[in-house]
């Protein structure tokens, strides 16, 4: 699938033809595809169980690639500190076995991150990977419906899960599909949009409808054209409500939101004698609001415990399970072995507690390179040197503008959700972080047909040629 034949991933005839081009390349493509996608799940879940590994196979393929090719400007800072506070706590943690395959995933993510600033070193070469950040979004739609999940996901096999990945895809692709040059490239995007509000709906998470709200409004706000995307949050509002009447012909999806009022009403609202929630009026009133807020003020004792490095990453639940004292913490958990194994169900409050200060400040270091870099993008200078070397393929105000809606979605569903390790906030950084390096690297351009590494225009020189040698599986270009 593909947005056009200029977009879509060419793949050739003669594999053999990568050797002596750039495998490296090709390597790099390949962890964009797995992680994006993970095909390697989709097909464990038919039995070829092995290849659910595949990533942590390639993982030292994809590290010796980032040793060997990264420069000091491959290097996202930020998110590198991100790691660091997740390698050295691991000998001091409550429970090693919880934290070692979050630093595995950060170190995988990052990896892929500073191996794609290595090789990908010409604005041609990036654009097979913003096709395949667009078209996640279609399809884990595809496959999540008309559950509301995908069930062969280890994390999205939730709908706690599924919700906040369909609010992401929504920014994006609505931004995507107001930019798009070609018919087939808006339609291709405004299905993606529709796929993404359906899923929210069939998902019934509460949280993901907030979320959702808040994104639709922070997308209209930073629109350059806000008349033709207050026609396309129409459309997605009108596909929503459609659908949930669809998927809940008795009204369940809006008997479900409604409850949100009752949930949070009773909030502290105990019964002494269980130390449970009163049940209100509403299905799900009794547990949610009330189990949240309960988990966020263990979260913050843990954190007075560490407040300047955390109890480390994954650990907050067995961390509290063995040294809270009983009645400590409130309602439920006043049971220190009630916490065992337990998540925050909000990403702020797990980096507070896991993380500490120190963790906090790294965060917010990651959140404003991440806008400085996305900013930069939409300057003049950075759109005319991306029109002449992409030929207009995609528009780079559009998709700067898409990365941040969807980086908005991220953190409101990080208020109700536990997804600090799903992929949405690294690739989101990784592509972005990839972008900008293209914009203001020298040499991402090339001059001439013939043009070697050192080649390259200024921003905002004449539009430059193509390179004359080009690897099989990259766009053609015209």
């Amino acid at each position: 699938m593909g947005i056009s034949n200029s977009t879509s991933l060419q793949v050739g005839s003669r594999t053999g033809s990568l050797i002596g081009r750039d495998p490296a390349l090709f390597l790099v493509y390949t962890m964009w595809v797995l992680i994006l996608f993970e095909p390697e799940w989709w097909l464990a879940s038919f039995g070829a169980e092995p290849l659910k590994y595949l990533p942590t196979v390639l993982l030292p393929l994809v590290v010796w690639v980032a040793v060997v090719k990264a420069d000091r400007q491959a290097l996202c800072w930020p998110m590198g500190l991100f790691l660091v506070i997740h390698t050295i706590p691991l000998p001091f943690v409550t429970n090693r076995g919880l934290a070692m395959p979050l630093f595995k995933t950060v170190l995988l993510y990052y990896a892929v991150l500073v191996a794609s600033a290595a090789t990908i070193d010409r604005i041609h070469k990036v654009l097979p990977i913003v096709s395949m950040f667009l078209w996640q979004f279609t399809w884990w739609g595809i496959h999540g419906l008309p559950q509301g999940r995908v069930n062969w996901h280890s994390l999205l096999s939730n709908e706690d899960g599924f919700g906040p990945v369909m609010v992401i895809g929504v920014a994006f692709a609505g931004f995507f599909a107001l930019g798009a040059r070609s018919k087939r490239a808006r339609v291709g995007a405004g299905i993606t949009v529709a796929l993404c509000g359906i899923g929210i709906v069939a998902s019934v998470a509460r949280g993901a409808a907030m979320a959702a709200a808040v994104v639709l409004v922070v997308v209209w706000l930073r629109s350059h054209r806000k008349l033709a995307m207050f026609g396309a949050l129409l459309f997605a509002l009108g596909t929503m409500v459609i659908a949930s009447f669809v998927f809940y012909p008795n009204g369940e999806f809006w008997s479900e939101m409604a409850s949100i009022q009752d949930d949070i009403a009773s909030i502290d609202n105990y019964d002494p004698y269980s130390g449970e929630c009163v049940r209100a009026a509403s299905k799900r009133a009794c547990g949610s609001a009330n189990d949240r807020w309960d988990l966020w003020n263990v979260g913050w004792l843990a954190f007075l415990r560490s407040p300047l490095f955390g109890v480390g990453p994954g650990n907050v639940g067995s961390y509290a399970a063995e040294n809270f004292q009983s009645g400590e913490a409130r309602g439920f958990y006043a049971d220190p072995a009630h916490l065992y194994g337990k998540v925050m169900h909000d990403i702020y409050v797990q980096i507070l507690a896991e993380q500490g200060l120190i963790g906090v400040v790294i965060f917010l270091l990651i959140l404003v390179d991440f806008m400085r870099r996305n900013r930069s993008l939409r300057t003049k200078a950075a759109i005319e040197r991306w029109e002449s070397a992409s030929h207009g393929r995609f528009d780079l105000q559009s998709i700067s503008l898409g990365l941040e809606g969807a980086m908005v979605g991220f953190l409101a569903s990080g208020v109700f959700y536990d997804q600090l390790y799903a992929n949405s906030l690294y690739t989101l950084v990784g592509l972005n972080f990839v972008l900008s390096s293209l914009i203001t690297r020298p040499g991402t351009v090339p001059t001439t047909g013939q043009a070697g590494p050192g080649g390259g225009t200024e921003p905002g020189a004449p539009a430059p040629e193509q390179p004359h040698s080009r690897e099989w599986w990259l766009p053609k270009p015209y």
